[in-house]
């Protein structure tokens, strides 16, 4: 697990902002191999029961050091009774833990999404238990349902992808296709932000 993130550390480094991390086709032949071992990391099942989670990365932007990323939880979270219906976490990292003269790059530690995504009418909306952990410790949690949000309307966003993510089982079965990349099988959610740190910010 530790030579994978610290081998996925190196594939964040260099890419662009606002960009999905993918492969470089020219990187030199030892860091190809090394990605390679990620991605076939990529290709873990997250079906069996003993996993409660299945954290990948699946976009990022801006430069070190006040990168942003975003992980999403590939476990099945389909609503019971509703297989229209599915409930998918994400996480937003920010790198920086201070404040930038050019406005506000790490006023938080992470964002923590429960989204409900409705597959077959494409909308999407908030709910209640996602929470803001700020630096201090101190959680600010949405405490109410959001307001639907369509497809249409989220174009061209973070949210074509976890429309993708939640609702297209190829997606879910085949995420090295996508360009993601395995974290770990974290149950909270905040030990899954301490491994990202540790190994991609390297931060104590």
């Amino acid at each position: 697990m530790k030579r994978a993130l610290l081998a996925i550390a190196v594939m964040v480094s260099g890419c662009l902002a606002g960009a999905a991390y993918a492969a470089d086709q020219t990187e030199e032949p030892d860091m190809a191999d090394i990605r390679h071992e990620i991605f076939l990391e990529g290709i873990r099942d997250c079906h069996p029961e003993s996993m409660t989670r299945c954290w990948y990365l699946f976009f990022g932007s801006g430069d070190g050091p006040r990168r942003k990323l975003w992980l999403i939880d590939l476990k099945d979270h389909a609503q019971a009774g509703n297989a229209g219906t599915v409930m998918t976490d994400t996480l937003q990292i920010h790198e920086s833990k201070k404040t930038a003269p050019d406005g506000p790059q790490g006023v938080y530690d992470y964002a923590y999404f429960r989204h409900e995504v409705d597959c077959r009418n494409r909308r999407v909306r908030s709910r209640p238990e996602s929470f803001i952990l700020a630096f201090d410790g101190q959680n600010a949690y949405f405490g109410q349902v959001g307001a639907w949000a369509s497809e249409k309307q989220l174009e061209n966003t973070l949210y074509d992808r976890i429309f993708a993510i939640s609702c297209d089982k190829k997606v879910r079965l085949s995420p090295k296709t996508y360009d993601m990349a395995w974290i770990g099988d974290y149950p909270r959610p905040i030990d899954a932000v301490d491994a990202v740190r540790r190994y991609l910010f390297g931060q104590n």
